[in-house]
């Protein structure tokens, strides 16, 4: 069997690429460097090595912190190729008023507002824009 592809080489994530995955799911999720450390037994500086690329992430580092972070641990490896096969792109990351966000609504430590708050979003998720469109998703 010859394993070899002419001219198509898969496509992987680089270190790089993980790293950056990591950042921007942490910071979406609001956590700090040293939490993320804290929760895996490292050092704030080893988690900025994984971040930026510098330091090359082991499966159990990567299984710690998909744990973490909340994320199924195959979506820090999939790519363009692999969303093509009739998957929805499974996107670990938000854009920044989503963050805000997210961010604001776990700092709600009131049970009846955080409610309120909740019962507000899921009303205006269903209202129509003005232009008869639907509300974004």
């Amino acid at each position: 069997m010859n394993l070899a592809r002419r001219g198509r080489r898969k496509k992987i994530r680089t270190t790089q690429e993980i790293g950056q995955m990591i950042r921007e799911r942490r910071m979406s999720l609001g956590i700090s460097q040293g939490k993320l450390a804290e929760y895996m037994g490292t050092s704030y500086q080893q988690i900025q090595r994984y971040e930026t690329g510098k330091s090359r992430l082991d499966v159990e580092d990567i299984q710690a912190i998909a744990d973490a972070l909340s994320v199924p641990v195959g979506d820090f490896f999939r790519t363009a190729a692999n969303t093509r096969r009739g998957r929805k792109k499974d996107s670990v990351l938000l854009k920044e008023d989503e963050r805000t966000l997210l961010r604001l609504y776990r700092n709600i430590t009131d049970r009846s507002a955080k409610s309120c708050v909740t019962h507000v979003l899921r009303f205006a998720a269903k209202v129509k824009t003005k232009r008869g469109g639907e509300g974004t998703r």
